[in-house]
Parts: structure tokens; sequence; C-alpha cells
């Protein structure tokens, strides 16, 4: 696709396209460049932390090694969809949605602590995928989520959907993917975690997101209290998506959900939980967990790229020596630091409400103004 007349505000169509006479594959191309990404921010921070604040963005946004990638990202705006299957396209916009969260965080210069600046990550810019442009909101409810139900939160029929004529309607997923809530990487506490999407096959496809799954429930499933009085902590995104989880005939109820996401659980957790639903758990042992919107981190490398995807290989952001890039960083969180925004306010809204106005894709005023 040709980028003239396209909105200003999309990141990858500002530059030509670079270095390939030919684009690769949309879901080489989408790997091969948040892999690339990736590596210039764990370049530009520093070991053992890898602490993102204002400072590294800055540095980050005027590096070679990053003015090269907002080149070599244009690719994606010539790289065709047609004919791919869901598989393909489910890796390909996991991937894009967090090289469009990465690189709007370079632009926006700060780690982001306001709903409204948080707001600009997910719902101002966009990116070109062929003949679909979109911001990371519509990647996630318009083309990912497509087949999926829609969250259970104040204002969830205003979330972006494609429909009708529009030009990305006929690359949404028709097949249905639960575990793509476990594979979207917002940077918040509560969230997943951000791993590259390489591609594979089938059985490669259904690993990582049943990997997907079983980190994240891991990660935020817990069991507290004395014995006799246990409760079971869900994590609130749960709440919001229970209906992909639970079949439709049954109602989405507390212990429902976790009937239906105790196998994926395992060890100690898993028994425990498994021993609680037959002692017959009822819905007051079971409590949603606050969701906290604080942006925390952004990467855990862990070492699932195949060794024929290795990182770009490129000197990292600001001429330091970066990791090593034939095995990739591994273990490597990119923890993200507000503190450093004065100007950033800490008010925020009712979970559900904030989840409501961070992924919609209306913009106010204020932020068209960032």
């Amino acid at each position: 696709m040709a980028t003239a007349g396209l909105p200003k505000d999309c990141l990858n169509c500002a530059w030509p396209l670079h270095g390939f006479a030919v684009p690769r594959p949309a879901d080489i191309a989408s790997a091969e460049l948040l892999a690339s990404l990736l590596e210039i921010f764990v370049g530009a921070t520093d070991e053992p932390h890898h602490r993102v604040d204002a400072d590294v963005l800055r540095r980050i946004a005027a590096s070679e090694p990053f003015r090269e990638f907002e080149g070599a990202c244009g690719e994606l705006a010539f790289c065709s969809l047609e004919g791919t299957s869901d598989e393909t396209r489910a890796r390909v916009f996991l991937n894009v949605y967090h090289l469009l969260l990465l690189h709007g965080l370079v632009v926006l210069g700060e780690v982001p602590r306001s709903t409204r600046k948080r707001l600009a990550l997910y719902s101002r810019w966009r990116y070109a995928i062929g003949p679909v442009v979109a911001t990371c909101a519509q990647i996630e409810h318009a083309l990912l989520r497509a087949p999926l139900s829609r969250p259970d939160i104040l204002g969830a029929m205003l979330l972006p959907r494609f429909e009708g004529d529009h030009p990305g309607a006929a690359f949404a997923l028709r097949r249905a993917i639960p575990q793509i809530s476990f594979a979207l990487c917002s940077g918040a506490a509560s969230g997943a975690r951000l791993r590259v999407f390489f591609p594979g096959d089938s059985k490669a496809f259904e690993s990582f997101f049943q990997d997907a799954e079983r980190r994240y429930l891991m990660e935020h499933v817990s069991v507290r209290g004395p014995v006799g009085r246990r409760v079971v902590a869900l994590p609130r995104l749960l709440k919001w998506f229970a209906a992909d989880f639970v079949p439709a005939s049954v109602k989405p109820t507390k212990r429902a959900v976790l009937a239906a996401i105790a196998p994926a659980l395992c060890g100690v957790v898993q028994l425990e939980v498994q021993a609680l639903i037959e002692a017959g758990l009822g819905e007051g042992g079971i409590e949603w967990a606050p969701y906290d919107w604080a942006m925390l981190h952004f990467y855990a490398s862990d070492g699932l790229a195949p060794s024929r995807w290795p990182l770009s290989g490129r000197v990292a952001a600001g001429g330091r020596a970066g990791a090593s890039a034939s095995a990739g960083p591994s273990g490597i969180f990119l923890l993200l630091d507000a503190t450093d925004t004065s100007t950033a306010t800490t008010e925020e809204a009712d979970d559900d409400e904030a989840f409501a106005v961070m992924r919609g894709e209306s913009i106010d005023d204020s932020v068209a103004q960032l």
C-alpha cells in the first residue's frame, strides 16, 4: 500500500519502505521488528533492573538504531494479509500491538501515570499493516477479539469493532481464542508479560497460548487465609472476560470461572484450588483482585525464540553495547518508571471505568493535544 494520504498519527507511515525491495511475510516482519525494538530498549537501559524512564525514552528517540527502526517498520504497511490464516493474523496482530505500544511510548516521551496519557498509548497512534490502519484498542477489540465477547464493563458497547465495508473487517479473526487476554501486554502491573510471537507451525501456535495462559494464571491466581476459611483471589481480567471462558449455557459466576481455569493451573495452587472446588467452595470464597493499572513492565524474555529468529544484532541505543544478539536477552524485564513525570496526575478512575476509558477509541481534546 502507498503511505501517501495516511493519517499523521500512523507511526509507521511517515517513512518510506527502507531496505526491503519486496516486503517479507507479515508474521516474519512483525516478529523481527518487535525483537529489534526490544533489543533497542534493553540496550538503552542499565543492568540489573533495565529501568525505563523519560531520560531513557529521550535517549532512544535520538538514537541511530531507533531512526533505523522507524524506517524499517514502514515495511508492515506494504505487507499483504490476503489469504492469511487466523493463526498467521493472530501472530501479526499481537506483535504489531506490542510494537505500537512501545513505539508510542517513545513518541510520548515518558512513562504515563495518568489515565489521560495512557489513553494516548492505546487510542491515539496507529500502525498500518497492509490495508489495515489501527490503534492498539482497535487491534485488540476489532481484530483479535472480534469473535469473542465484549468485556463485562461500563461502556463496553463503545469499544471499537470493524464492521461492514471497513477495510479491517475482512482481516479480523474468525476463530475465538480466549487466551488472547493472557498474551496482550499493556504494560500494566496486573497485565500479561510481553513475548515475541515468532512464526511456527500449528503445534507451536497452540503451545504459545497455553503457555501464556499458564504463566499469567500462576502469577495472578492466589489462595490465602487460614485453614477452613481459605479464599481464592482471581485476576479481574477474568471478571471482564468471563464469558470467553465459561460455556454459553452456564452463568459466568466466580465459581464457574474458577472451575474453567483450574486445569490451566499447576503445582500446589492447582491442587489446593481443586480441593476447594470439590469441597463445595461457594461464591463467598472467591474474590476478584483489584486491577493495578500502574505501568510496570513490558518484557520478560523466556528463551522461546528459535535460534533461526535471532535479534537484530544492532548496536544498542545511545551508543551502548547491547546484550548478546545471537541468543537474545534472557529473563529480562523492562521496568517502567513514571516517578520523573512531574506533570502527570495520580488520579485514576474505578477499575471498570478506567478500562472503558483507556481501551476505548474515543480521544478527548486534551489527549489530541498531547
